[in-house]
């Protein structure tokens, strides 16, 4: 099992049970989903993770089936039916955590192996995407979408070459590594938005990438720090950071008021 023992697990858990959890995300899917309900089931499986509670592999486990059935009954196998779905932003959490709980007695063996499908298919979609399928990519500084897209392909392709052997995506994955070369020689991506969390990302996510392989190179080199220095001057006392006009205006007092 997943089990965990500490006096902390109890509190991680979420309040929400399964049946309420699939009242949510069926509601939520019959209208436009976005991407909460598929990332609060990749919550879900890591907390399975790290408390050993079945109900919440139950819940992730049933978003997860539900959403595939959605693919293929009713939308003719297209992964993203709805803009917003947002795939690649979420795939490389999925697999993460599946790695670490595929193992849980919480799942069966059809279950997993119907995961499996699940995972090859958003696989598939995300080596599809344009930075993958178009010019090589210039060494440059990052927007978020590309560094996501490119943490997913990464871990998908890490995850089929490990467990089944498959060095279907190794063209992408040379692609995913000129994506963050290009990114890591900068402190910054190519968003200001601070208050809307953009800045943070792809610096975030450069470190997600490097420290997978054992590479310092963000670190070493003085740009992490300089990220921190950044974050103080665009921040006041209040904790209130500069928007930079991307999708809100500066407001201390709307800060300040929460």
């Amino acid at each position: 099992t997943n089990a965990v023992s500490s006096p902390l697990a109890a509190a991680l858990l979420p309040a929400v049970t399964p049946d309420q959890f699939r009242e949510r995300y069926q509601e939520a899917f019959a209208q436009n989903a976005l991407r909460g309900p598929i990332e609060q089931g990749i919550d879900f499986g890591l907390l399975h993770h790290l408390t050993g509670d079945p109900a919440c592999a139950r819940m992730c486990r049933d978003v997860l089936f539900f959403y595939e059935q959605l693919v293929h009954a009713r939308f003719g196998g297209e992964w993203c039916f709805e803009h917003m779905l947002f795939i690649y932003a979420w795939t490389w959490r999925l697999f993460y955590v599946w790695d670490l709980i595929e193992e849980s007695d919480a799942f069966t063996d059809a279950e997993r192996q119907r995961m499996t499908g699940l995972l090859w298919g958003l696989a598939q979609y995300v080596a599809g995407l344009s930075y993958f399928t178009g010019p090589e990519p210039p060494l440059e500084i990052r927007q978020n979408h590309s560094t996501f897209a490119a943490l997913s392909l990464s871990f998908a392709a890490e995850y089929f070459r490990t467990y089944y052997g498959v060095h279907d995506f190794d063209l992408q994955v040379q692609r995913c590594d000129r994506i963050f070369a290009g990114q890591a020689g900068s402190y910054k991506p190519n968003d200001d938005g601070g208050g809307a969390g953009y800045c943070w990302i792809v610096p975030s996510h450069q470190l997600v990438y490097d420290l997978r392989a054992d590479d310092e190179r963000f670190l070493r080199s003085g740009n992490l720090r300089r990220l921190a220095d950044y974050a103080v001057l665009i921040t006041d006392n209040l904790g209130s950071m500069v928007e930079f006009g991307d999708v809100g205006t500066y407001s201390a007092h709307r800060r300040a008021t929460r």
